[in-house]
């Protein structure tokens, strides 16, 4: 699930938007039918995808005032399956004024709050970011962290380079192994309770953020993947488990490019699942140069990377055509 809050737009503004992005995108619009036991796509009007698409709040008590009601309302709703009389996604949306912004100006109040909820088969998240982000007033790039694109030359490497590299992605699958530690163990023996509950962190400045990167010589992501490690460490210890390291497979985005204008904005699939060793510290403080190393690894793999993606895409592709032949 994704929450987004808009301090420039009204709800009405939103909702027109997103139904003209509805005529573009076509996964909005499919629905399943049953018809003699066998599955088959259904196109709906655009008028019927909203209706099933868009959730509001049912009584004046539903709706949603701070960061508290926005966490518990993720909580609550995050492991409600989907229906499969539309399309895999859910839209909260509502005119939001928080009680908790007391202290922001006016002109930065959040007005609307949007809340998606999609199965991963729908989109990857960097295609709901930017969905996300072409719904508002100004479609920018720097409201992400900066990324470069490739260039033509290293597009048509990348993919030359698959074939050569099936053999060595076919032995790192055979060989890897799995993790065993608190988490996993409590997973085997069915003692996890399914309750699933849900926080925020407080608003993170962003510039803050870059500049504390920048000194410490990482980047963001390496801050991320120490505060999760660091965690991690502290959750095992309590439990008595003692492991030094955690298998960890993070989705690698794979697009040659970003999407150059709202218009432009697809909901896809393209990343690549990368499975990574890292070190679980006492601390950020001495978790950072470990993580740095392990991220660094990844960044020299990327033909790798790229050639996970294209296996899984041609296997999914072809593999049912040819049982069938």
């Amino acid at each position: 699930m994704n929450c987004s809050q808009y301090d420039g737009d009204d709800i009405d503004i939103l909702l027109l938007r997103f139904r003209e992005m509805m005529k573009t995108q076509p996964k909005f619009r499919y629905t399943l039918k049953q018809i003699a036991g066998d599955y088959y796509y259904e196109k709906l009007t655009i008028d019927e995808a909203v209706d099933r698409v868009f959730l509001k709040p049912e009584s004046d008590d539903k709706i949603l005032r701070s960061q508290k009601d926005i966490d518990e309302y993720i909580r609550d709703n995050i492991n409600i399956r989907m229906p499969l009389d539309g399309p895999l996604v859910r839209v909260y949306l509502q005119k939001y004024e928080p009680e908790d912004q007391e202290g922001t100006p006016d002109d930065l109040k959040s007005k609307a709050l949007l809340i998606w909820k999609c199965h991963h088969s729908f989109c990857d998240g960097v295609s709901v970011t930017s969905m996300v982000l072409a719904l508002s007033e100004e479609y920018d790039r720097s409201y992400f962290l900066s990324t470069k694109d490739a260039s033509w030359a290293q597009a048509i490497g990348l993919r030359l380079m698959t074939p050569f590299l099936i053999l060595t992605i076919l032995m790192n699958t055979l060989f890897a192994k799995a993790d065993s530690n608190y988490i996993t163990k409590k997973k085997e023996g069915k003692h996890l309770s399914g309750v699933m509950n849900v926080d925020s962190s407080t608003h993170i400045d962003l510039a803050k953020l870059k500049a504390a990167t920048k000194k410490l010589n990482v980047t963001v992501n390496d801050v991320v993947m120490c505060a999760l490690t660091t965690s991690l460490n502290k959750i095992f210890k309590r439990n008595g488990d003692t492991s030094k390291n955690i298998s960890l497979v993070i989705p690698a985005n794979i697009r040659f490019k970003f999407y150059p204008t709202r218009e432009q904005v697809v909901l896809e699939n393209k990343f690549a699942a990368i499975p990574l060793n890292v070190p679980l510290t006492e601390t950020m403080e001495s978790s950072y140069e470990k993580i740095k190393k392990v991220t660094k690894a990844l960044k020299g793999s990327f033909g790798l990377i790229y050639g996970v993606y294209a296996l899984t895409f041609w296997t999914v592709k072809l593999l049912p055509r040819l049982l069938c032949i």
